[in-house]
């Protein structure tokens, strides 16, 4: 292994003690309470394209969130706040890892000195410790920015990174990443770059709602 991948795995280790110490002093609360019922409701009736409230599917978010707390809590058989957060903790411990990575070809200083200030961050830390979708988004988006900035061009990884956004969050889950991507491409390839990868992202788009109303259609009729 190379030593950024040992400074990768030190910050993901380091990042995770953080973002899950002492979980299990404190509950859920406020806005959390609505994904954790999402959990509750999946574990007790099975996985689901939508989560559900009273085994009504809710139409805001897919269900692959509720779907990586459902298999953490398996083994528990119930779920734990622990289970609820640690997701937002992964997330956000990869996102400082990226970071590092991206950063560290330039300046190894700097990129420890971003991955500190962010870390410390206080909305950062919040959304790292909370049951949110958050920092799924901002590991998505910086995995697609990561994968142009590594290979110079638009790849699979970066396709891939969309359709998980989109996966999480809905719509907004791949257009905020896409955005980011297309503004870097813009910056140093030139527009022409950054409106091709406009187009595709808007008809994988296109697709992927397709996809969704198709989902839609199947678990909650044409009502839903």
């Amino acid at each position: 292994l190379s030593r950024s991948h040992l400074d990768g795995a030190l910050i993901f280790c380091v990042s995770m003690l953080a973002f899950t110490y002492a979980l299990f002093d404190r509950e859920l609360i406020g806005f959390e309470t609505r994904l954790g019922v999402f959990a509750q409701e999946m574990l007790r009736n099975g996985p689901s394209f939508f989560p559900t409230t009273y085994n009504a599917p809710y139409p805001d978010y897919p269900g692959l969130h509720t779907f990586i707390i459902y298999l953490l809590s398996l083994p528990f058989g119930k779920l734990t706040v622990l289970c609820a957060i640690l997701p937002s903790a992964i997330a956000s411990a990869i996102t400082l890892v990226l970071l590092f990575l991206i950063l560290e070809k330039h300046d190894r200083v700097w990129a420890y000195a971003a991955v500190f200030m962010t870390s410390l961050t206080y909305q950062f830390l919040d959304s790292a410790r909370s049951l949110t979708m958050d920092p799924l988004v901002m590991l998505v988006t910086l995995w697609a920015f990561y994968s142009i900035n590594a290979a110079r061009r638009v790849n699979w990884s970066l396709w891939l990174a969309l359709c998980v956004g989109f996966a999480i969050r809905g719509p907004i889950g791949l257009v905020i990443p896409a955005a980011v991507v297309g503004v870097a491409l813009w910056s140093q390839h030139g527009f022409k770059r950054a409106l091709s990868l406009g187009i595709k992202a808007l008809a994988l788009l296109a697709g992927l709602m397709g996809v969704l109303l198709l989902a839609a259609q199947h678990e909650g009729g044409s009502i839903f």
